[in-house]
């Protein structure tokens, strides 16, 4: 687990092998740069943090895609596909808002 110096001449610790391999730093620590490492209270950042926010928001999304299939259903088909697909895309908003607001 290695971290890199930001303009990648020298090693100067470790950290994550995986992060340094990919060469292309997320967040800038004391001149140190990481992608994707959340360390003692810094923000979820890099492709960890876009990851868990890709799965809050698309779990929201789902969720409300559900539940608008299932109001909508009682009008019946084509209301159950149209009232689910505006959920599914307001739980993605609050899902990613929520990220935003609360784990960035």
């Amino acid at each position: 687990m290695k971290i890199r110096k930001a303009d990648d001449t020298a090693w100067v610790g470790r950290i994550d092998e995986r992060a340094a391999a990919m060469n292309r730093p997320a967040a800038a620590i004391e001149g140190i740069a990481i992608e994707g490492i959340a360390i003692e209270g810094i923000a979820i950042q890099g492709i960890e943090g876009d990851r868990m926010r890709n799965l809050i928001g698309w779990t929201a999304a789902w969720v409300a895609g559900a539940a608008g299939w299932w109001l909508g259903g009682r009008l019946g088909l084509a209301a159950a596909v149209a009232v689910s697909a505006i959920a599914g895309g307001v739980g993605l908003y609050y899902g990613y808002r929520w990220f935003d607001e609360n784990l960035k």
